[in-house]
């Protein structure tokens, strides 16, 4: 919670806007130049899953432990800034945009936390449980900075090339409440874990998680107009420029774990279609998966007491934590220039 406000100065810092449909831009450009500013609407959902890890040691890729937190969906609502110059079929033009989205809290399950540990020295799977996931907090945003560039054949206006810098923030917390264990040190019978194991019922908060994402990256995307009132627009960002800030509260455990994470990779390619009916309106649907995998870096730990801290933290153990995150959005938007 205490690096939302760092993220709030980077959104005043950063503010800017994205340039407007190709359909809209052909419109202006018809009138004498002129900047384009707009705010969009939209709501959408989040398919995925975020992935907590810890690692057998510092220098090894084997997991010792990794829980999965489902998005399953994730209802959200967001809202968006743009400003461009007009009439970018004539020359290269700058655009940028800041979008924030908020997820909506419902008194449902967002899916299932998963939790599995490898404990045994025959990198065998000897503990699992499934509990209830409830999303508590989703909030994500994403600003961009870049240049349109007009891409014409045989005197054609064809398309609009885009290149630019995006830094993107997403911040998550879940609890997992409920459900069941298997593990098989209290299963005699079987000498490998397996899903007919009988089931341990739990009851009650096992686990509290956050995590908050930091992603800078380059971008490229290609927008093309389909007569005057449609559009199609693909994007591509990759980079291995991550920060990662992760708190795991083992309730039933009395311990909490802190991670800060740096590098792996982040990819996400993106596809929206755009209908702009007239000059001040315009509709779209989007759907964009965004896939961060082989984050590390060091955890700490301390003990809990009925929910609060009962002495200080460890040292920091280097590279024995990880996340990842992996997570379908799609969207609808509608956009109002002025």
């Amino acid at each position: 919670m205490r690096n939302i406000p760092f993220f709030w100065v980077l959104v005043i810092v950063s503010a800017g806007f994205l340039a407007a449909p190709p359909a809209v831009q052909k419109v202006y450009s018809q009138d004498k130049p002129r900047l384009v500013s707009s705010a969009t609407f939209r709501t959408g959902f989040l398919y995925g899953k975020s992935q907590e890890v810890v690692y057998a040691a510092y220098d090894s890729s084997r997991f010792l432990s990794e829980l999965l937190w489902d998005h399953t969906p994730l209802f959200y609502l967001g809202a968006e800034a743009s400003f461009s110059r007009a009439r970018l079929f004539k020359s290269v033009g700058l655009f940028a945009n800041l979008a924030f989205n908020a997820g909506v809290p419902l008194p449902l399950s967002s899916g299932i936390m998963e939790d599995r540990d490898w404990e045994g020295t025959d990198n065998a799977l000897d503990k699992y449980s499934a509990h209830e996931s409830f999303s508590r907090i989703a909030l994500f945003g994403d600003a961009d900075l870049g240049l349109s560039i007009p891409l014409r054949f045989q005197d054609e206006d064809m398309a609009f090339l885009k290149i630019y810098a995006n830094f993107s923030y997403m911040y998550f917390t879940w609890d997992a409440y409920n459900g069941y264990t298997q593990y098989l040190l209290n299963n005699p019978n079987y000498t490998v874990w397996d899903s007919s194991m009988p089931k341990t019922m739990f009851r009650g908060q096992a686990v509290s998680y956050q995590q908050q994402w930091f992603l800078f990256s380059p971008g490229i995307g290609v927008d093309f107009p389909i007569g005057s009132l449609w559009s199609i627009g693909i994007s591509f960002q990759i980079s291995p420029v991550i920060w990662t800030f992760a708190v795991d509260d083992h309730v039933n455990r009395n311990k909490q774990f802190e991670d800060i994470l740096f590098g792996g990779i982040f990819m996400e390619p993106g596809l929206d279609v755009v209908f702009s009916p007239n000059k001040r309106f315009a509709f779209s649907g989007g759907v964009s998966y965004r896939f961060i995998e082989g984050t590390r870096g060091a955890s700490r730990e301390r003990e809990m007491l009925n929910g609060e801290p009962d002495g200080d933290f460890s040292i920091w153990s280097g590279n024995s934590a990880g996340a990842g995150y992996k997570a379908l959005n799609t969207r609808l938007g509608m956009q109002v220039f002025f």
